[in-house]
């Protein structure tokens, strides 16, 4: 895919593509959830991203922090959102609010500051959640945006040319590399996604491996749509950026990878049986193969991690230009559980 150094902007609302200001569906197909906390100076760039996507069955919920900044009035602007706005511990908790107002019977979620790129991602998810039953959740590609609106490179190279396992195959290319579901776009199923999120935050693993490990050892199915999806804005004072100085991302995606080690050595060793399941929940008819994945995945696991470790960190805002080191310390750690 052709990366450029050029600048983007959501395209402004007009009367005719506002959808009139307002959702009325009550029973919305899909749920939107943006936790927000004082990003006034990109609030209007999310907000607009969102509203702008050619599909309209949707709900957007906005948990706020009780920001002190102009978020509050820029969010006046938008009378369709439903809003929330109190004082709360992080984005966790603000996700979790989320989820318990959500009505849609797929969710997805967008943090302030980012925004969708693709004006027809949540149609192209959607329609492929609603053709196979069998996916539970779907993804794209992300993409990095300077703070100034400048477009910068789209994560994961190694899929720009050729796609990556999918559905009940993506298993054994998990258990090699470790990779996560990019949740900056990702869409999956309410009854999946309340399954696979953690009840309660810890200071042991980061919410979003937990739920990559629960959803992926609990045997659902991802299914990877071909597009830019969406942007994750590098700005100063993230959450990533902070955790990584105080040494807590480290830690927890040490303890991620950990656990998938675990997992990893059960099912090859057979203690575990690993089954699969529809979005619904129910077994899969499909098996297994610890010869496919020592024979195809396993041994060939260096050269996947080795292109994959920088995108990774990448996406979990735990490296860029400004944070070299960052990348140093995830990438031995990394490489520590192949």
């Amino acid at each position: 895919m052709e990366q450029s150094n050029q600048k983007i902007n959501p395209r402004v609302i007009s009367k005719r593509n506002a959808k009139q200001g307002i959702f009325p569906n009550r029973n919305p197909k899909v749920s939107v959830i943006t936790m927000s906390y004082n990003m006034a100076e990109f609030l209007r760039d999310t907000m607009d991203s969102i509203t702008n996507q050619s599909y309209d069955d949707f709900e957007h919920i906005v948990i706020d922090g009780a920001s002190t900044d102009d978020t509050l009035q820029i969010l006046k602007e938008y009378p369709h959102i439903r809003l929330i706005s109190e004082k709360d511990s992080g984005s966790f908790e603000a996700l979790k609010k989320g989820l318990a107002l959500a009505k849609g019977e797929y969710i997805l979620q967008c943090a302030v500051s980012d925004g969708y790129i693709d004006e027809h991602w949540i149609e192209k998810c959607v329609e492929a959640l609603d053709r196979d039953k069998e996916v539970s959740l779907v993804w794209g590609l992300p993409r990095y945006m300077m703070k100034n609106n400048e477009l910068g490179e789209i994560s994961y190279p190694q899929f720009h040319n050729v796609l990556p396992p999918q559905k009940n195959e993506f298993i054994y290319y998990w258990l090699a590399t470790n990779f996560w579901l990019p949740e900056g776009n990702f869409c999956g199923r309410r009854k999946v996604f309340e399954q696979c999120f953690p009840c309660h935050a810890t200071e042991a693993i980061e919410p979003c491996f937990e739920f990559n490990y629960y959803f992926n050892t609990l045997g659902y199915l991802p299914y990877f749509l071909p597009t830019v999806a969406n942007f994750g804005r590098l700005h100063d004072g993230q959450l990533g950026q902070k955790r990584t100085e105080n040494g807590i991302a480290s830690a927890r995606l040490k303890n991620y990878l950990k656990k998938i080690k675990i997992y990893k050595r059960n099912i090859i060793s057979k203690k575990i049986i690993h089954k699969y399941r529809n979005g619904a929940g129910e077994i899969l008819p499909y098996e297994f193969s610890v010869k496919k994945f020592v024979s195809e995945y396993m041994f060939k696991r260096v050269n996947i991690t080795t292109n994959m470790a920088m995108s990774l960190m990448v996406h979990f805002s735990f490296v860029n230009r400004k944070w070299p080191r960052v990348y140093n310390v995830g990438r031995k750690i990394f490489h520590k559980f192949l």
